[in-house]
C-alpha cells in the first residue's frame, strides 16, 4: 500500500476556501470559520492571515469578516480553460441556452454528498431563472442527483437514500419507492423533468454527461419557469437529450485519446 502523504495545514486551507465558497458562509468570522470546520481558533488565525497575504482570502475591517479572495477569480479562470470537459462545456450551454431561451448550467459533484453549479450561460433578458456558479445543494435535495445515484452501485445509493428525503416543496418526492420508480424512468428515457419540486415555481430538465468510466461526472440541465407550456417543455426535453448525446460523444472521443 502507498504511503498517504499530508500536510495539515494544507488541507485545513483548502477546507476554509471550500467552505468560503458556500453562500451560507461567504463572509464569516473567524469564530464561525474555526467553529464550522472544528479549527483550534489561533491556527485558523494563521492560516486565514496566510491566505490573506497571497489574495486568497479578503478580510473585511468593517464586519471583522473573511471572504473569498480576488485572486481565486484568476485560478478559476485558469482551470476553467485547462479542464477539458469545462473548456468543451461552454459552447454545449451556449447552444442549449440558444435554442431552449432558458438558463443552462453544468453541475458537478464536489464531495460525497453535495452538488455545486460549475458553469452556467443565460440570455440577457430580464425574465429568466438566476443560478449562481458555487451554489452547493446536498445531494438527494435536488433533482441532479438522481443522475448520480442512478449510475451508482445500489449499496452506495441506498445509504443516500434511507438518511431520509427532505421535502423542499409540496411536490418533493420523499418515498424512497417512489423516488427509485422516477430515477429508472429517468435512466430510461435519457433525460428528467422536474417541476416545482426543489423550488416552487421553477422547472428544469437535465441529462447526464459520463466520466471515462461509466460513470456519471457532471449534468447538464436548463432550467425556466413553471409556466412553460408544453411545446416549450419538448424543446428543452429533445434540446438537452441533443446536447447531452452529443457532448458525452466528443468526451468519449477524447477518453480514448488518452
Amino acid at each position: 500500500m502507498s504511503a498517504k502523504y499530508e500536510a495539515p495545514a494544507v488541507l485545513q486551507a483548502s477546507k476554509i476556501l471550500k467552505l468560503l465558497s458556500r453562500y451560507k458562509y461567504a463572509n464569516s468570522t473567524l469564530t464561525q470559520i474555526s467553529d464550522a470546520l472544528e479549527i483550534n481558533r489561533s491556527t485558523c488565525l494563521r492560516i486565514l492571515k496566510t491566505l490573506e497575504e497571497v489574495d486568497f482570502v479578503s478580510f473585511n475591517t468593517a464586519t471583522k469578516t473573511y471572504s473569498l479572495g480576488t485572486y481565486l477569480v484568476i485560478l478559476g479562470s485558469r482551470a476553467y480553460e485547462q479542464i477539458d470537459y469545462l473548456s468543451m462545456s461552454k459552447s454545449f450551454l451556449k447552444r442549449l441556452t440558444v435554442e431552449t431561451s432558458l438558463t443552462s448550467a453544468l453541475v458537478d459533484r464536489v464531495s460525497t454528498d453535495r452538488l455545486v453549479y460549475i458553469a452556467k450561460e443565460e440570455l440577457p433578458e430580464a425574465h429568466r431563472v438566476n443560478l449562481s456558479v458555487g451554489n452547493q445543494f446536498k445531494i438527494t435535495e435536488i433533482s441532479y442527483g438522481m443522475w448520480f445515484l442512478a449510475y451508482m452501485d445500489e449499496k452506495e445509493r441506498m445509504e443516500f437514500l434511507n438518511k431520509g428525503l427532505r421535502r423542499m416543496t409540496p411536490h418533493t418526492i420523499t418515498e424512497v419507492v417512489q423516488y427509485l420508480e422516477k430515477m429508472e424512468k429517468a435512466k430510461e428515457q435519457g433525460y428528467l423533468v422536474s417541476t416545482d419540486e426543489y423550488v416552487m415555481g421553477v422547472s428544469g430538465v437535465s441529462a447526464p454527461i459520463f466520466n471515462s468510466e461509466g460513470r456519471v461526472g457532471s449534468v447538464i440541465a436548463c432550467i425556466g419557469f413553471s409556466a412553460m407550456n408544453q411545446s416549450e417543455i419538448d424543446n428543452a426535453i429533445e434540446s438537452v437529450k441533443k446536447i447531452a448525446s452529443e457532448f458525452n460523444e466528443m468526451l468519449a472521443f477524447q477518453y480514448k485519446k488518452q
